[in-house]
């Protein structure tokens, strides 16, 4: 389970905090921003978002996102967002 703010990339690169180039399509999720309700595994049509059935927490799997964006417009708590979102929120440069 990804445990702090990471980017990620298609299909199976994750780095920590971007600071200079950040690719198109890709998008961020910040653990520490979900409150684990499970919106974004509800809608996520390849299963990438799941709620773990012991722990009752969202957990993420790059490997099977297809990048459909879906999940960003579920979250209500803005722990999914765009990288150019990320961008204009955080104030990280391109």
């Amino acid at each position: 389970m990804i445990t702090k703010s990471v980017m990620l990339r298609f299909p199976r690169e994750c780095v920590g905090k971007p600071e200079v180039s950040l690719p198109e399509n890709s998008f961020i999720w910040q653990e520490e921003k979900c409150v684990h309700c499970g919106a974004c595994a509800g809608i996520c049509p390849s299963g990438a978002f799941i709620i773990n059935g012991s722990t009752f927490e969202v957990e993420f799997d790059i490997s099977k996102c297809i990048l459909c964006e879906l999940c960003i417009e579920a979250c209500y708590y803005n722990a999914i967002q765009s990288v150019e979102d990320y961008i204009e929120t955080s104030g990280v440069k391109k």
